[in-house]
């Protein structure tokens, strides 16, 4: 048990003023486009392992954090539509366009995918990280990165549009938040769909923005996000005292294990195309009758996060 994260739930409670005061800003990590680039590489390698034959065209990212930038891969690497599905605006325009151009530069110069001491801990690993020239060869990327393609990404990024180039970041209260049914190639998140609340109804909409045959493509955290000492920790908290913890933190963290996302994605009409789970077995010894209130599955203490591709039938 973490004292201080029960404080800052109380703070919050009771002294909202001074815990807005004192509370962190931004989620870190999308403000390197050396990690959005070996991000967006690593779902795109094994994307293409698992059935993905074709790059996506329309492609929307759930939670993008403090910039843009795993999209913007996306739209570098083939892609003319981007839709960022976030509840707090933390990217800004200055701060895309300075990723956006660094990114150029990393696939002009088709850098390996980043993997060294300070990326080890981002997942999903890969069995090589050489860059994927059997999915971008150079024929390829001299197309991607041609100057006037470049120079509509960035006013699109700009205005939201450009040509055949659209970059829409949608917050919740946005009058435009639709997005056409069956028009979708790929939906991805990394790290994201542990702090949903309501992971039906999102699985439910990926379904139905994707295109017949489309993907998503999701890397999802199960451990405590330091609310407790232990990686599975938060799953032995009583509810009264996890809603105090909740209270103080910017993002919720659902607690749903493993298997409560796979049955929800099959629930939810999804194909599982591929499963890696991160096995972490220190969890063995606890009680069952926390296994009963969450529904877990005895592998479900033995993961403490995985990546899941889905695909629309």
């Amino acid at each position: 048990m973490k004292i201080k994260i029960i404080l800052r739930g109380i703070l919050k409670m009771y002294f909202p003023w001074l815990y807005n005061f004192f509370k962190k800003k931004g989620t870190g990590g999308t403000n390197s486009a050396l990690y959005c680039y070996s991000v967006w590489l690593r779902h795109l390698v094994l994307l293409y392992e698992k059935g993905m034959c074709n790059m996506p065209k329309s492609v929307v990212e759930i939670g993008p954090g403090d910039s843009l930038g795993v999209g913007l891969n996306a739209l570098l690497t083939g892609a003319n539509e981007f839709y960022a599905f976030d509840i707090i605006k933390h990217a800004n325009i200055e701060m895309n366009l300075k990723i956006f151009d660094e990114l150029v530069e990393l696939y002009k110069r088709k850098v390996a995918i980043p993997n060294g001491t300070e990326f080890q801990k981002v997942k999903p690993k890969l069995k090589d990280y050489k860059f994927p020239t059997h999915i971008l060869s150079e024929e390829y990327l001299e197309k991607m990165l041609e100057t006037k393609r470049l120079a509509h990404i960035r006013r699109a990024i700009k205005n939201s549009e450009s040509g055949e180039f659209i970059v829409r970041y949608i917050l919740p209260g946005d009058k435009n938040r639709s997005i056409n049914k069956n028009s979708i190639d790929l939906v991805y998140s990394q790290a994201v769909m542990e702090h949903i609340i309501d992971i039906d109804s999102i699985y439910k909409n990926c379904y139905l923005w994707l295109k017949k045959g489309g993907f998503m493509s999701h890397q999802i955290d199960y451990s405590s996000h330091g609310t407790h000492n232990l990686w599975f920790g938060h799953w032995t908290y009583p509810k009264w005292l996890w809603n105090i913890i909740l209270e103080g933190r910017l993002y919720p963290v659902n607690r749903y294990p493993n298997s409560y996302h796979i049955r929800t994605m099959l629930k939810n009409n999804f194909k599982i195309a591929f499963q890696l789970p991160f096995k972490n077995t220190e969890a063995n010894s606890i009680s069952k009758d926390i296994l009963n209130k969450y529904e877990f599955t005895k592998d479900d203490l033995q993961i403490s996060g995985g990546f899941i591709i889905a695909k629309k039938d």
